[in-house]
Parts: C-alpha cells; structure tokens; sequence
C-alpha cells in the first residue's frame, strides 16, 4: 500500500506532464476560437441572411398551423360548399373540381 507521501511524490513528479499537456490544449483552444471567429466573420452576411430566413421560415409556419388548426378540412379537400361558391358563375365547373 503507497502512503500519501508516496502519492504526493509521484503526483509533484507528474506535474510537469501535465502542465506541458494543459498547455498544449490552452494553446488548441486559442487556434480553434481564432479559427471561428474568422470564418464567422468572413461569412456574417450569410449567417444574418440565414437567421432572418428562419425567422421567416417560423412566422410561416406558425399561420400555416394556426390556419390548419382553424380549418382542418384544407389538409383533406375542399367542402363542396367552397367549389360551388367560387364556381357558381362558371357553369359546370362545381362538379369538375369536386372530382
């Protein structure tokens, strides 16, 4: 069994390792941050474009649901009542778009 001298012994005779390792992952950080910060700026144009098509994107796609919720029959056809109404002037067209 190692006594607690002997842990610290070999922790202080690691130490140097160790720090040489934190050091060389400080330094991986610092070039990968660098990295994005530049390719983020080269391409920020594109990201705000990006951001503001999901905006869009999500403002769509809440009225769609909100009109699906509100009117659940356009996801399956339209009711006879709506062709009829829209084609009552054109005769003949109510039966051709019911079918």
């Amino acid at each position: 069994m190692t006594s607690s001298k002997e842990k610290v012994a070999q922790t202080l005779k690691n130490l140097p390792e160790l720090l040489n390792k934190l050091d060389a992952s400080v330094e991986n950080l610092k070039e990968i941050t660098d990295k994005t910060d530049r390719i983020v700026g080269e391409n920020r144009q594109n990201v705000e474009a990006t951001m503001e098509n999901v905006k869009e994107i999500t403002t769509n796609l809440k009225e769609l649901t909100d009109d699906v919720k509100k009117h659940p029959w356009k996801l399956i056809r339209k009711p006879w009542s709506i062709v009829i109404r829209k084609s009552k002037n054109i005769k003949g067209t109510a039966l051709r778009e019911h079918r």
